[in-house]
């Protein structure tokens, strides 16, 4: 089949979807922004992020073509599902429950939308797996920008002691503000802190990691904690709305005592953290249900 597939935040999403459909046998082109003459040219036009070109794809109409839009998270949070065309649409994927919840408190979707949830996945195979335990390296992964909750990172490590070290995974975000006060809380609270902007290899990066903390005020999932669970590394994740339907409350933590408890706590079982992950957010299961909602056969 020939699939037309566009995203404005590039292929840190969809880039795996696109590798698996080209295995598959398909054709598949990608541009960042949406193409009519691509659209035209698709047996399958898939728009991920239903941003500006979720809203432009869905002014055009192909009656050869169908449009399928996946909602991540960002955008519904600003309100760009509201400046689409629903009835123009073939069909809707979030990938969290609690994103679709928060799109239906101000979009009303026509009843000839499909509208599903499909959970995101993952490539297991990318992600070696060893037995592990407690130990004092501390991993975070994520853009450093203000909702991804870097202030309570910084007091959980305080909280942890002297012993303890902390890794940061990611860029910088624009926000001078922020990175000004993350440096001046590590020296007043004498942390030990070790920023790293990017790697080629995140696998073997997180190789000699104990914990992997996940303190967002919002997600829609959190590829980072699925990575460290499949590598057995013990995940840590705040309570943002919605995690509790997609992580083992056993991961969970809502205060910062919560979260040291967690880590300082002997339960360790690397085992567990992959099973859940592979049994629950593989890529093949993730496709399968891909497959049938945009009709790839």
């Amino acid at each position: 089949m020939r699939i037309f597939a566009c995203c404005n935040w590039g292929l840190k999403f969809l880039g795996p979807l696109l590798e698996y459909w080209r295995k598959e046998g398909h054709e598949v082109h990608y541009e960042l922004g949406y193409n009519p003459a691509q659209h035209e040219w698709s047996d399958i036009c898939f728009v991920d992020v239903c941003d500006h070109n979720a809203q432009v794809a869905s002014r055009h109409k192909f009656p050869n073509s169908k449009l399928v839009i996946r909602a991540i998270d960002i955008e519904v949070w600003v309100g760009q599902p509201g400046g689409v065309l629903w009835e123009n649409v073939d069909a809707l994927i979030f990938g969290a429950k609690h994103i679709e919840t928060l799109a239906r408190s101000y979009v009303q979707f026509p009843e000839t939308l499909r509208v599903v949830h499909i959970p995101f996945g993952l490539e297991l195979e990318k992600w070696t797996f060893r037995e592990r335990a407690p130990g004092p390296d501390v991993a975070f992964i994520g853009h450093r920008w203000s909702a991804k909750g870097l202030p309570l990172l910084l007091q959980i490590m305080a909280g942890l002691g002297p012993s303890w070290r902390l890794h940061i995974l990611g860029t910088k975000s624009s926000e001078a503000w922020l990175h000004k006060y993350i440096e001046h809380m590590i020296h007043t609270l004498k942390l030990e802190a070790y920023f790293t902007d990017s790697v080629q290899n995140v696998d073997l990066w997180l190789d000699d990691k104990n914990y992997l903390i996940v303190p967002s005020q919002k997600e829609a999932f959190s590829y980072a904690a699925a990575e460290a669970a499949l590598k057995g590394i013990k995940p840590c994740i705040h309570n943002f709305w919605g995690a509790r339907a997609i992580w083992p409350d056993s991961w969970i933590w809502s205060t910062i005592q919560e979260c040291i408890n967690m880590i300082k706590a002997e339960e360790y079982n690397s085992r567990f953290y992959r099973q859940f992950v592979s049994e629950t957010y593989s890529m093949e299961k993730m496709m399968r249900s891909l497959n049938e909602v945009c009709g790839v056969a």
